[in-house]
Protein backbone atom coordinates (compact mmCIF):
# COMPACT_ATOMS: atom_id res chain seq x y z
CA UNK A 1 0.00 0.00 0.00
CA UNK A 2 2.76 2.43 0.95
CA UNK A 3 4.67 1.62 -2.23
CA UNK A 4 1.62 2.23 -4.42
CA UNK A 5 1.00 5.57 -2.71
CA UNK A 6 4.62 6.59 -3.23
CA UNK A 7 4.43 5.66 -6.90
CA UNK A 8 1.18 7.58 -7.19
CA UNK A 9 2.78 10.60 -5.52
CA UNK A 10 5.73 10.50 -7.94
CA UNK A 11 3.37 10.10 -10.89
CA UNK A 12 1.17 13.03 -9.92
CA UNK A 13 4.14 15.16 -8.89
CA UNK A 14 5.60 14.69 -12.38
CA UNK A 15 2.36 16.04 -13.84
CA UNK A 16 2.68 19.05 -11.58
CA UNK A 17 6.26 19.74 -12.62
CA UNK A 18 5.25 19.54 -16.30
CA UNK A 19 2.44 22.09 -15.86
CA UNK A 20 4.67 24.44 -13.90
CA UNK A 21 7.31 24.11 -16.65
CA UNK A 22 4.77 25.15 -19.28
CA UNK A 23 3.84 28.20 -17.21
CA UNK A 24 7.49 29.08 -16.69
CA UNK A 25 8.08 28.88 -20.42
CA UNK A 26 5.25 31.33 -21.03
CA UNK A 27 6.65 33.78 -18.47
CA UNK A 28 9.65 34.29 -20.72
CA UNK A 29 7.49 35.19 -23.71
CA UNK A 30 7.85 38.84 -24.70
CA UNK A 31 4.88 40.95 -25.72
CA UNK A 32 4.68 44.70 -26.16
CA UNK A 33 1.23 45.77 -24.97
CA UNK A 34 0.59 46.01 -21.23
CA UNK A 35 -2.85 44.38 -21.55
CA UNK A 36 -1.31 41.48 -23.48
CA UNK A 37 1.21 41.00 -20.68
CA UNK A 38 -1.58 40.87 -18.11
CA UNK A 39 -3.47 38.29 -20.16
CA UNK A 40 -0.36 36.14 -20.46
CA UNK A 41 0.26 36.41 -16.72
CA UNK A 42 -3.28 35.16 -16.14
CA UNK A 43 -2.64 32.24 -18.48
CA UNK A 44 0.56 31.51 -16.56
CA UNK A 45 -1.55 31.51 -13.38
CA UNK A 46 -3.63 28.75 -14.99
CA UNK A 47 -0.63 26.52 -15.64
CA UNK A 48 0.91 27.17 -12.24
CA UNK A 49 -2.46 26.72 -10.54
CA UNK A 50 -2.99 23.31 -12.11
CA UNK A 51 0.63 22.41 -11.43
CA UNK A 52 0.14 23.39 -7.79
CA UNK A 53 -2.95 21.19 -7.60
CA UNK A 54 -0.99 18.16 -8.80
CA UNK A 55 1.99 18.87 -6.57
CA UNK A 56 -0.20 19.18 -3.48
CA UNK A 57 -2.15 16.05 -4.41
CA UNK A 58 1.13 14.18 -4.77
CA UNK A 59 2.29 15.56 -1.42
CA UNK A 60 -0.87 14.22 0.21
CA UNK A 61 -0.23 10.76 -1.25
CA UNK A 62 3.40 10.85 -0.07
CA UNK A 63 2.29 11.78 3.46
CA UNK A 64 -0.22 8.94 3.52
CA UNK A 65 2.50 6.58 2.33
CA UNK A 66 4.57 7.70 5.32
CA UNK A 67 1.72 6.97 7.69
CA UNK A 68 0.63 10.59 8.14
CA UNK A 69 -3.16 10.26 8.11
CA UNK A 70 -4.19 13.20 10.29
CA UNK A 71 -7.36 14.53 8.68
CA UNK A 72 -6.45 18.12 9.57
CA UNK A 73 -3.26 18.00 7.53
CA UNK A 74 -4.96 16.53 4.49
CA UNK A 75 -7.87 18.91 4.86
CA UNK A 76 -5.43 21.81 4.77
CA UNK A 77 -3.79 20.43 1.64
CA UNK A 78 -7.20 20.07 -0.01
CA UNK A 79 -8.12 23.67 0.76
CA UNK A 80 -4.79 24.89 -0.61
CA UNK A 81 -5.26 22.82 -3.75
CA UNK A 82 -8.75 24.29 -4.19
CA UNK A 83 -7.30 27.80 -3.94
CA UNK A 84 -4.63 26.91 -6.48
CA UNK A 85 -7.15 25.50 -8.94
CA UNK A 86 -9.63 28.37 -8.51
CA UNK A 87 -6.87 30.90 -9.21
CA UNK A 88 -5.90 28.91 -12.29
CA UNK A 89 -9.47 28.72 -13.54
CA UNK A 90 -9.89 32.49 -13.16
CA UNK A 91 -6.70 32.88 -15.16
CA UNK A 92 -7.70 30.73 -18.12
CA UNK A 93 -11.18 32.27 -18.30
CA UNK A 94 -9.73 35.78 -18.29
CA UNK A 95 -7.20 34.80 -20.95
CA UNK A 96 -9.79 33.32 -23.32
CA UNK A 97 -12.12 36.28 -22.77
CA UNK A 98 -9.31 38.67 -23.63
CA UNK A 99 -8.34 36.68 -26.71
CA UNK A 100 -11.83 36.86 -28.17
CA UNK A 101 -13.23 40.18 -27.00
CA UNK A 102 -10.28 42.23 -25.79
CA UNK A 103 -11.95 42.80 -22.42
CA UNK A 104 -9.72 43.77 -19.50
CA UNK A 105 -12.59 43.95 -17.01
CA UNK A 106 -13.41 40.27 -16.68
CA UNK A 107 -11.08 39.47 -13.77
CA UNK A 108 -13.29 40.83 -10.97
CA UNK A 109 -16.45 38.93 -12.08
CA UNK A 110 -14.51 35.70 -12.51
CA UNK A 111 -12.73 36.11 -9.18
CA UNK A 112 -16.03 36.78 -7.43
CA UNK A 113 -17.65 33.77 -9.08
CA UNK A 114 -14.91 31.35 -8.06
CA UNK A 115 -14.66 32.84 -4.58
CA UNK A 116 -18.30 31.93 -4.03
CA UNK A 117 -17.83 28.42 -5.41
CA UNK A 118 -14.69 27.98 -3.33
CA UNK A 119 -16.65 28.93 -0.21
CA UNK A 120 -19.28 26.27 -0.97
CA UNK A 121 -16.66 23.59 -1.62
CA UNK A 122 -14.73 24.44 1.54
CA UNK A 123 -17.96 24.22 3.49
CA UNK A 124 -18.48 20.77 1.99
CA UNK A 125 -15.09 19.38 2.97
CA UNK A 126 -15.13 20.97 6.42
CA UNK A 127 -18.64 19.78 7.26
CA UNK A 128 -17.70 16.28 6.08
CA UNK A 129 -13.90 15.90 6.45
CA UNK A 130 -13.87 12.53 4.71
CA UNK A 131 -14.46 14.48 1.51
CA UNK A 132 -10.82 15.51 1.71
CA UNK A 133 -9.82 12.01 0.67
CA UNK A 134 -12.36 12.09 -2.14
CA UNK A 135 -10.85 15.29 -3.51
CA UNK A 136 -7.37 13.78 -3.34
CA UNK A 137 -8.59 10.83 -5.42
CA UNK A 138 -10.54 12.74 -8.04
CA UNK A 139 -12.82 15.72 -8.45
CA UNK A 140 -15.25 13.46 -10.27
CA UNK A 141 -15.37 11.08 -7.29
CA UNK A 142 -16.15 14.06 -5.07
CA UNK A 143 -19.23 14.65 -7.22
CA UNK A 144 -20.42 11.13 -6.48
CA UNK A 145 -19.90 11.42 -2.72
CA UNK A 146 -21.46 14.82 -2.08
CA UNK A 147 -25.09 15.88 -1.93
CA UNK A 148 -27.05 17.71 -4.65
CA UNK A 149 -26.05 21.16 -3.39
CA UNK A 150 -22.34 20.46 -3.48
CA UNK A 151 -22.71 18.53 -6.73
CA UNK A 152 -24.23 21.68 -8.21
CA UNK A 153 -21.21 23.63 -6.99
CA UNK A 154 -18.89 21.15 -8.71
CA UNK A 155 -20.84 21.53 -11.96
CA UNK A 156 -20.67 25.32 -11.64
CA UNK A 157 -16.97 24.89 -10.91
CA UNK A 158 -16.30 23.00 -14.15
CA UNK A 159 -18.87 24.31 -16.63
CA UNK A 160 -17.18 27.66 -17.42
CA UNK A 161 -13.94 25.80 -18.03
CA UNK A 162 -15.62 23.53 -20.57
CA UNK A 163 -16.85 26.61 -22.43
CA UNK A 164 -13.39 28.19 -22.22
CA UNK A 165 -11.81 25.00 -23.55
CA UNK A 166 -14.21 24.98 -26.51
CA UNK A 167 -13.43 28.62 -27.33
CA UNK A 168 -9.71 28.03 -26.93
CA UNK A 169 -9.87 24.96 -29.17
CA UNK A 170 -11.72 26.92 -31.88
CA UNK A 171 -8.60 29.07 -32.26
CA UNK A 172 -7.06 26.13 -34.12
CA UNK A 173 -9.20 26.94 -37.15
CA UNK A 174 -8.36 30.66 -37.04
CA UNK A 175 -4.58 30.47 -36.93
CA UNK A 176 -2.07 29.82 -39.69
CA UNK A 177 1.21 29.46 -37.79
CA UNK A 178 2.04 25.72 -37.57
CA UNK A 179 3.57 25.98 -34.06
CA UNK A 180 0.55 27.85 -32.72
CA UNK A 181 -1.85 25.41 -34.37
CA UNK A 182 -0.01 22.44 -32.84
CA UNK A 183 0.03 24.16 -29.44
CA UNK A 184 -3.67 25.01 -29.53
CA UNK A 185 -4.65 21.59 -30.87
CA UNK A 186 -2.63 19.57 -28.38
CA UNK A 187 -3.60 21.75 -25.41
CA UNK A 188 -7.30 21.66 -26.30
CA UNK A 189 -7.20 17.89 -26.70
CA UNK A 190 -5.50 17.59 -23.32
CA UNK A 191 -8.19 19.76 -21.72
CA UNK A 192 -10.97 17.67 -23.26
CA UNK A 193 -9.36 14.44 -22.08
CA UNK A 194 -8.84 15.73 -18.57
CA UNK A 195 -12.12 17.51 -17.85
CA UNK A 196 -14.25 15.44 -20.21
CA UNK A 197 -13.17 12.13 -18.71
CA UNK A 198 -13.97 13.37 -15.19
CA UNK A 199 -17.45 14.51 -16.19
CA UNK A 200 -18.13 11.33 -18.17
CA UNK A 201 -16.96 9.12 -15.31
CA UNK A 202 -19.34 10.93 -12.97
CA UNK A 203 -22.23 10.68 -15.42
CA UNK A 204 -21.95 6.92 -15.89
CA UNK A 205 -21.15 6.16 -12.26
CA UNK A 206 -17.62 4.96 -12.92
CA UNK A 207 -15.93 7.60 -10.77
CA UNK A 208 -16.47 5.63 -7.57
CA UNK A 209 -14.88 2.48 -9.01
CA UNK A 210 -11.48 1.49 -7.68
CA UNK A 211 -10.14 1.21 -11.23
CA UNK A 212 -10.93 4.85 -11.97
CA UNK A 213 -7.93 6.16 -10.05
CA UNK A 214 -5.47 4.20 -12.20
CA UNK A 215 -7.44 4.94 -15.37
CA UNK A 216 -7.56 8.63 -14.53
CA UNK A 217 -3.81 8.69 -13.97
CA UNK A 218 -3.34 7.20 -17.43
CA UNK A 219 -5.49 9.94 -18.95
CA UNK A 220 -3.44 12.50 -17.05
CA UNK A 221 -0.25 11.02 -18.50
CA UNK A 222 -1.56 11.27 -22.07
CA UNK A 223 -2.81 14.83 -21.47
CA UNK A 224 0.54 15.88 -20.04
CA UNK A 225 2.39 14.36 -22.98
CA UNK A 226 0.18 16.32 -25.38
CA UNK A 227 0.94 19.55 -23.53
CA UNK A 228 4.68 18.95 -23.66
CA UNK A 229 4.54 18.26 -27.40
CA UNK A 230 2.55 21.45 -27.90
CA UNK A 231 4.95 23.68 -25.98
CA UNK A 232 8.13 21.92 -27.07
CA UNK A 233 7.18 21.10 -30.68
CA UNK A 234 9.20 18.82 -32.97
CA UNK A 235 11.89 20.37 -35.11
CA UNK A 236 9.91 19.78 -38.33
CA UNK A 237 7.03 21.89 -37.02
CA UNK A 238 9.38 24.70 -35.95
CA UNK A 239 11.02 24.73 -39.36
CA UNK A 240 7.65 24.87 -41.10
CA UNK A 241 6.65 27.78 -38.87
CA UNK A 242 9.89 29.62 -39.69
CA UNK A 243 9.21 29.23 -43.42
CA UNK A 244 5.66 30.48 -42.97
CA UNK A 245 6.95 33.48 -41.00
CA UNK A 246 9.45 34.38 -43.72
CA UNK A 247 6.75 34.11 -46.36
CA UNK A 248 4.40 36.31 -44.31
CA UNK A 249 7.16 38.90 -43.88
CA UNK A 250 7.84 38.90 -47.61
CA UNK A 251 4.15 39.44 -48.39
CA UNK A 252 3.87 42.27 -45.88
CA UNK A 253 6.89 44.02 -47.30
CA UNK A 254 5.49 43.69 -50.79
CA UNK A 255 2.22 45.38 -49.79
CA UNK A 256 2.77 49.02 -49.13
CA UNK A 257 -0.19 49.08 -46.74
CA UNK A 258 -0.03 50.46 -43.21
CA UNK A 259 -1.79 48.36 -40.61
CA UNK A 260 -3.78 50.23 -37.91
CA UNK A 261 -2.02 50.61 -34.58
CA UNK A 262 -3.58 50.01 -31.20
CA UNK A 263 -3.40 53.72 -30.39
CA UNK A 264 -5.62 54.42 -33.39
CA UNK A 265 -8.41 52.31 -31.95
CA UNK A 266 -9.37 54.93 -29.34
CA UNK A 267 -11.76 54.60 -26.45
CA UNK A 268 -11.67 51.95 -23.79
CA UNK A 269 -12.36 49.06 -26.12
CA UNK A 270 -9.23 47.15 -27.00
CA UNK A 271 -8.59 45.22 -30.15
CA UNK A 272 -8.93 41.54 -29.25
CA UNK A 273 -5.60 39.75 -29.11
CA UNK A 274 -7.11 37.22 -31.51
CA UNK A 275 -7.28 39.84 -34.28
CA UNK A 276 -3.63 40.68 -33.75
CA UNK A 277 -2.84 36.95 -33.82
CA UNK A 278 -3.85 36.84 -37.45
CA UNK A 279 -1.18 39.34 -38.33
CA UNK A 280 2.11 38.36 -36.71
CA UNK A 281 3.88 37.82 -33.45
CA UNK A 282 0.88 37.48 -31.15
CA UNK A 283 1.35 35.73 -27.81
CA UNK A 284 -1.89 33.74 -28.25
CA UNK A 285 -1.57 30.12 -27.21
Amino acid sequence: MALSLLLDAAFIGTFGVAYVAVGSRMVRRRVAAAADKRALRMFVAWWWGVGGLFVMTGTSSALRAGGVDAIGIHLGIVILSMISLCVGLCGVLYYVTYLYWGSVRALVPYATYYSLIFSVLVYGVISEPTQAMAWVSSVSRLVILTGPFLTGAIVAFLLPVIVACALYGSLYFRLVDPVQKLRIGSTSTAFVLWFGSAILASAVGFADAAAWTAFGRGIGLVATALLLVGYWPPRSVRERAARAEREATRRELSRDVALPTESALGGRHREPMLDRTRRRGSPAG
